[in-house]
């Protein structure tokens, strides 16, 4: 596993649309299950486009998705997985980002006061690197 992935605070993950082009999103990522995995909203557009491809590429990047140019890009396979490894990735979400996993499931649940909904279901992806 690489030792670059395993340290970084935020990722950039990038994802393709129908159309091919890139999108790129900083997401937290753990170690799970030889490879690696984050958690999003089951809605998320970074959802629906790992369904129509799941060819990804990760890199180290800042809070804002910002990556060095000489940043090593990872290419994989992404997998969207049942709610089942849900409870594992978040243990080991909130081991690796103690403050700012509490401070997101905070705002989170703030925010989703003040609009009157309905927390939305979260789902595991799991990146799986090629060799």
């Amino acid at each position: 596993m690489p030792n670059d992935l395993d340290k970084a605070r935020y990722v950039s993950f990038t994802s393709l649309k129908r159309d091919g082009a890139p999108v790129s999103t900083p997401v937290w990522l753990v170690p799970f299950e030889d490879d690696y995995a984050f958690i999003t909203d089951a809605n998320s557009f970074k959802v629906r486009r790992i369904r129509n491809n799941p060819k990804v590429t990760l890199r180290v990047s800042n809070v804002r998705g910002r990556v060095r140019p000489d940043a090593t890009v990872h290419q994989g396979i992404a997998a969207v997985l049942t709610n089942e490894q849900l409870i594992g990735v978040e243990a080991l979400m909130r081991k690796k980002y103690p403050i700012g996993w509490l401070l997101a499931i905070q705002i989170g649940d703030a925010v989703r006061r003040l609009r009157r909904t309905r927390a939305s279901d979260d789902v595991v992806v799991k990146v799986v690197l090629s060799t």
